[in-house]
């Protein structure tokens, strides 16, 4: 590690502070910023390299520091924010071991082993009860290896599993995954189990913090016989193997699921991008205040559509629409208790994510998002700036069923109108081991809001990461 190197990491790990031990609980904001992590740890290059014999050693680290700031999350001004900001720096290292065939094999089929590492720092400002340090490692993010017998892959530990456009479920999970491939199609199935003390999703359960234990069943078939274009379908099986702690004698919570995703995605007049999936949910859920269980069927889609024309500065412009459906009789979209009161259980829950935006940032349940935006690169003339990115995005949300919830609770009226939000972001990567992100979001609220709750909400949040 060289002295620049030493200082951006002494620097980043400043502005974190001190750090003590204890539980850190996942949300929608949580959930989106792992998940853009997730995508710039993909794309991280190894900077160090070792060769021994057929082996082939690939290592190196990600270090991210992030600040975010809330204002009016209950959107009441009048009330003190129980969570002003948070500071988050995050530690990862990886290591990738790639097997090399004999020179005289005949064939080039590659073993692979992936091995990352987390180390997870927290720091919450706000008037919420409890701890304000937490600690999140070090433990084990990635580790999984990848047999490679073409036509035929086996891969098999904990990695990033997922189905379609990773709606109905994505998520780093223990679990074994084969594909099989040929010229024109590809076939997978995978098997995968939630982590080791991770949260269970319905937070009414006792004991919900660190009990969460599912289990997830899916098999895909896709189909690029077309040029630039890709056909897919999946089937997926969720089951609930989580208890509550303590137990208890009146109420079940136990929730099971099927997904059953149909989509497209592909390439046209070489400027369009486009991406369509629909889901179908079925399935068995508990009624609220009842011993009794509820069939699910419930809806999902999300649509995408992207151009990118050649012209200077490099601007792309986004159109997107995705909607979940609801059940007029929750106020609660993720739990049994404000769950479902009776008849079928219409609310879209699933276990993946999508992009609803930086300050509401809410569930696809009983909602539509519209969504519009467009980024470009201002200064690609320029060489210090030629990756500098400038975004910009606008949102609708609707709720599908104006007497249901949605993950905001605050949401209360009976009403539709959501509200609206505008995001800004920023994009620089300064060096090729640097990077520096700012975000702005705005959220103007709907009549779905009371008046007791009728604040605006916004969230801004600055973050820099060195890759080393």
């Amino acid at each position: 590690m060289t002295l620049r190197h030493i200082i951006i990491t002494f620097l980043i790990l400043c502005g974190s502070g001190i750090f003590i031990a204890t539980p850190l609980r996942a949300d929608q904001q949580s959930q989106r910023i792992e998940e853009i992590k997730r995508r710039a740890l993909d794309q991280a290059a190894s900077l160090h390299t070792q060769e021994w014999n057929r082996l082939f050693f690939e290592y190196g680290g990600w270090l991210n520091y992030r600040f975010s700031d809330f204002n009016d999350q209950d959107n009441d001004g009048s009330t003190t924010d129980t969570l002003n900001n948070t500071q988050l720096t995050d530690l990862r290292w990886w290591l990738t071991a790639t097997l090399n065939p004999p020179q005289d094999a005949g064939h080039q089929r590659e073993h692979y082993f992936y091995l990352r590492l987390k180390d997870l720092y927290v720091i919450r400002s706000g008037d919420a009860p409890g701890a304000r340090y937490d600690i999140e490692g070090p433990k084990v993010d990635y580790a999984y290896g990848i047999l490679n017998y073409t036509p035929l892959w086996l891969e098999v530990g904990r990695r990033y599993f997922n189905v379609g456009q990773g709606l109905a479920y994505s998520n780093v999970h223990d679990g074994i995954q084969l594909n099989y491939k040929i010229p024109g199609w590809n076939f997978g199935a995978f098997a995968s189990k939630s982590l080791p003390h991770e949260d269970n999703i319905d937070t009414s359960v006792p004991g919900f913090d660190k009990k969460g234990e599912r289990y997830f069943y899916g098999a895909g078939l896709g189909y690029a016989g077309i040029k630039n274009h890709t056909l897919y379908s999946y089937a997926l099986v969720q089951r609930d193997e989580s208890n509550d702690y303590p137990e208890s004698a009146t109420s079940d919570f136990t929730y099971n699921s099927e997904y059953y995703g149909l989509g497209a995605k592909g390439i046209f007049a070489d400027k369009w991008n486009y991406w369509v999936e629909l889901i179908k949910q079925g399935g068995e859920s508990q009624i609220f205040n009842s011993s009794k269980s509820a069939d699910i069927d419930a809806w999902g889609a999300s649509t995408q559509l992207h151009f990118k024309p050649h012209v200077p500065l490099n601007p792309t412009i986004r159109m997107e629409y995705a909607f979940g459906s609801g059940d007029k009789d929750r106020t609660n979209v993720t739990d049994t208790e404000g769950g479902n009161t009776s008849g079928t259980d219409r609310n879209f829950l699933y276990f993946g994510y999508i992009d609803t935006g930086f300050a509401l940032s809410p569930r696809l349940s009983n909602l539509h998002m519209f969504k519009a935006g467009f980024s470009l690169n201002p200064f690609e003339r320029f060489w210090d700036m030629r990756n500098f990115a400038l975004n910009f995005n606008f949102y609708r949300f609707l709720k599908t069923q104006s007497q249901g919830g949605i993950s905001d609770t605050e949401a209360t009226e009976l009403s539709s109108d959501i509200g609206t939000e505008i995001d800004f972001e920023i994009d620089w990567q300064i060096a090729s081991d640097l990077n520096l992100t700012l975000e702005y979001g705005y959220f103007m609220i709907g009549d779905a809001y009371p008046e007791s709750a009728d604040e605006n909400e916004s969230f801004f949040s600055a973050s820099l990461t060195h890759t080393f």
